[in-house]
């Protein structure tokens, strides 16, 4: 007799929680690169006006060239958006010690942050702009409240729940936080339908796209395995900084 062979249903794709570390954190890299070594290092890009850079890209093809790659590798650093966005939902979820993980988190920030100016803009402390982890700071202080208030259900917490997301996402604004906005509401969104899978990552990806590439990065979040990762976690804590110093110092040097 012949034996039909059975055809098994494809797998679905998984990524776990490692994946999406060191996929975020190279992006995130591209982007110091790009401010860094392309933007401050090879054009200096602080000596040039708004109008004096316009005519310089115009008869100058190989800073145009550099401003070029310069720009795609800065679009493509929006792609550790979302990444950044569920890792902390997921950590924040699975901590045993909310005050010890936000203590991290502001640590870390502070730590970062005359790196990051430094890369961004060559000075030591810009009160301009903030870093992008006092974002995950207000989003982790949102998810303190959110939780305490996670069983109350009436229109009136629905309602208190609301503003608790715009409280926060008004925090980043006052501070200056690059893309605070988008990561409080990407957080908001991974807590709020955590149950709602397809609905998460298509309201995700509506928010994404007002930063392109980001939507794409929307299929991680999805396929993620809701597994805890392998990597320490401190590492990132320690990467995150040291890679800011390193391509400013490189840009220096050029």
């Amino acid at each position: 007799m012949l034996r039909l062979k059975q055809h098994r249903p494809p797998r679905e794709i998984r990524c776990s929680a490692d994946v999406l570390k060191w996929v975020g954190f190279v992006v995130l890299c591209l982007g110091s690169f790009s401010a860094a070594i392309l933007q401050q290092g090879m054009m200096s890009l602080d000596q040039y006006t708004s109008q004096t850079l316009y005519e310089a890209l115009a008869n100058d093809s190989g800073l145009f060239g550099l401003a070029t790659a310069a720009s795609i590798l800065t679009l493509l650093s929006a792609l550790a958006l979302p990444i950044y966005a569920k890792l902390l939902w997921e950590g924040w979820k699975h901590t045993h010690d909310q005050g010890r993980y936000l203590l991290r988190l502001v640590v870390c920030a502070l730590v970062s942050e005359i790196p990051y100016d430094l890369v961004n803009s060559g000075k030591v402390l810009d009160l301009q702009h903030q870093g992008p982890l006092w974002a995950l700071v207000f989003a982790a202080v949102m998810l303190a409240v959110l939780r305490q208030l996670a069983a109350k259900r009436s229109a009136g917490w629905v309602l208190l729940k609301i503003l608790v997301v715009v409280a926060a996402c008004l925090w980043t604004v006052l501070l200056q936080s690059y893309l605070g906005v988008l990561t409080v509401l990407l957080v908001a969104v991974f807590c709020l339908l955590e149950k709602h899978r397809t609905a998460m990552v298509l309201v995700g990806v509506v928010l994404c796209t007002l930063q392109f590439p980001a939507p794409f990065s929307m299929f991680l979040v999805y396929w993620y395995d809701g597994k805890p990762g392998k990597t320490p976690r401190m590492l990132f804590y320690y990467l995150y900084p040291a890679q800011l110093l390193l391509f400013y110092c490189l840009g220096r040097v050029l």
